[in-house]
């Protein structure tokens, strides 16, 4: 079934904006493909990401099933978690322009880094998005850090482990 009475635009670099009469009946739907209610703007939020499912469901009412894996709608993103006194190299940042997720810390080791200069250290990570409640105490365990408008952070270190916690609740 389509819905004529819902629409999407861009909102920003990264996201669209899915607003109209519908929405309100097809809100689960709209949560199921990723999309965040946003109160101020009267619509649903979501990345670009998710703008062939969100035309499709629109198109066609359907909706994908999530990435096989656990849970309902986990999944794991490869990050890079950039550590230390970032001031210095905040422009290089913004220029990145990198698909990939950056998460900025203030705190961390001040490691040599012959990229970046002598405070600033750059480290695989990843990025753990979707409905995280069941294990959100044993992730904090393994030491994951929550990250507020992305996910919970882990580090290369305890992927492995992130990934057993997952696999058990599927």
């Amino acid at each position: 079934m389509a819905h004529s009475d819902i629409s999407f635009k861009d909102y920003s670099p990264k996201s669209i904006l899915i607003t109209g009469e519908g929405t309100k009946a097809c809100k689960e739907q709209l949560k199921k493909i990723g999309c965040k209610w946003n109160f101020s703007l009267k619509g649903w939020i979501c990345s670009k990401t998710k703008q062939a499912a969100v035309e499709k469901f629109i198109e066609t009412g359907e909706v994908d099933s999530p990435s096989p894996g656990w849970g309902n709608s986990v999944s794991i993103e490869q990050a890079y978690l950039i550590k230390g006194d970032t001031r210095s190299v905040k422009d290089k940042l913004k220029r990145l322009g990198s698909p990939k997720s950056i998460l900025i810390t203030g705190e961390g080791t001040k490691a040599p880094s012959p990229v970046w200069g002598n405070s600033v250290s750059i480290e695989q990570a990843y990025l753990i998005k979707g409905d995280t409640r069941s294990v959100k105490d044993e992730l904090k365990r393994l030491g994951c850090v929550w990250v507020r408008g992305h996910g919970w952070m882990a580090t290369d270190s305890i992927i492995d482990e992130v990934e057993d916690v997952l696999e058990a609740t599927k």
